[in-house]
């Protein structure tokens, strides 16, 4: 049986973390709307992060055809690529 399961951020996750990065502009918004004015967790896009310009949010790929998995999966490999070094840079 799964035991994962998904589920929006919270205001508790965001005290525990140095940051956490959204996958779109309405993912930031929301965790911007959460965080408490004491957390110390940064909060960013993930792409514009790690240099990525166009495009900024990731792409739901719920929306198109097999193809559009396979692109978001690139790119998202290309941004962990690009954001693992910064994080081990502190």
């Amino acid at each position: 049986r799964d035991t994962h399961r998904a589920r929006q951020a919270q205001a508790a996750d965001l005290d525990r973390q140095d940051g956490s990065r959204g996958m779109d502009g309405s993912t930031l918004a929301h965790l911007q709307g959460v965080q408490p004015a004491s957390a110390r967790a940064s909060l960013a896009l993930l792409l514009p992060q790690v240099g990525v310009e166009d495009p900024v949010d990731v792409p739901d790929p719920d929306f198109g055809d097999d193809e559009g998995f396979v692109t978001v999966l690139q790119l998202l490999e290309r941004a962990v690529d690009r954001l693992v070094p910064q994080l081990a840079a502190g």
